[in-house]
């Protein structure tokens, strides 16, 4: 013989698996960011050289060397390098970077 399910019973089953749901939802929103990371582990700036120049060489071999020093310690090969080369004209007309 099977019991019916009184309307109270019933709405505090359907609440209860509602906060299932939303507290399932909520970690998995919450785990979305450990899948992906970035971090500045180094800024090398060196103002008015140019690509090639041998100003821009020697910082650039700064950043390879702090790159491969962190690749050493932490024994993770894929790391990324990044680099922006900024352009501007100056008020005399000459292209700086």
């Amino acid at each position: 013989m099977r019991r019916a399910v009184s309307f109270p019973r019933k709405a505090n089953l359907f609440s209860l698996g509602l906060i299932a749901l939303a507290l399932i939802l909520f970690i998995v929103l919450l785990s979305l960011p450990l899948y992906q990371f970035n971090t500045l582990l180094y800024t090398k700036k060196s103002g008015n050289t140019f690509v090639g120049d041998d100003r821009y060489v020697a910082a650039r071999a700064d950043v390879d060397a702090v790159v491969q020093q962190y690749r050493d310690q932490v024994g993770y090969d894929n790391v990324a390098e990044t680099e922006d080369v900024t352009q501007r004209v100056n008020s005399k007309g000459e292209t700086t970077s």
